[in-house]
């Protein structure tokens, strides 16, 4: 699919890159979002931004690579509660994006299958979201312990094997747990997101 066959109408941005830009409703977001995963195209980021400071209030992002270039829809939200339906219906991988920017900025996805954590496992329980006001740079956050909701394989045979809080690989803080049936990996978790990087790489090689 190229920008002009899209359900909006994309604005190009100046530059060398070709990047368009468009203002969408809540309709139009998931319109776009099915329309590029049925042309068999990529969500390549979706973020949150906190604009009140220039009395915007919220805007959340998404980023397609397009036939043509690299199409970004922008949803504008307001309230103390501001929400935008869920992307991960149609790209799956949209799920950790979606739920850091709960934990950074406090945008929900609406509809949303896993609402769990992903940024804030054990410190900063007080981070920024919609419900503060507009941060200084110089707020202060207590730490606290948290149990995370670990997705549990089971079974006759099932170990469990922690590894972590640093894991040696990454060389960053991290906490993974491995089920093990003899020799045959059944499940793979991790805790922290900042370590995702390395699993991606290794996930490639999965079955």
């Amino acid at each position: 699919m190229r920008l002009d066959e899209a359900p909006i109408k994309f604005g190009r941005l100046g530059g060398a890159m070709p990047i368009a830009i468009a203002t969408v409703n809540p309709a139009e977001w998931s319109a776009t979002a099915q329309a590029i995963a049925l042309a068999g195209h990529r969500l390549i980021a979706l973020w949150g931004s906190d604009r009140r400071d220039l009395d915007d209030g919220f805007v959340v992002y998404a980023a397609y690579a397009v036939a043509d270039g690299l199409a970004c829809a922008r949803l504008m939200l307001s309230g103390e509660s501001p929400s935008y339906p869920d992307v991960s219906v149609h790209f799956p991988a949209a799920n950790r994006m979606q739920r850091a920017a709960f934990d950074m900025v406090g945008l929900r996805a609406n509809g949303a299958a896993d609402e769990r954590p992903w940024l804030r496992h054990g410190a900063a329980t007080g981070l920024l979201s919609a419900a503060t006001p507009t941060p200084t740079g110089r707020e202060v956050f207590a730490t606290e312990q948290e149990r995370y909701p670990f997705v549990s394989v089971s079974g006759d045979g099932v170990h469990e094997i922690p590894v972590g809080p640093i894991h040696a690989g990454i060389i960053e803080p991290g906490h993974f747990r491995f089920s093990i049936v003899g020799e045959r990996c059944s499940g793979w978790r991790s805790g922290w997101a900042m370590c995702t990087r390395a699993s991606r790489s290794a996930s490639k090689a999965c079955p």
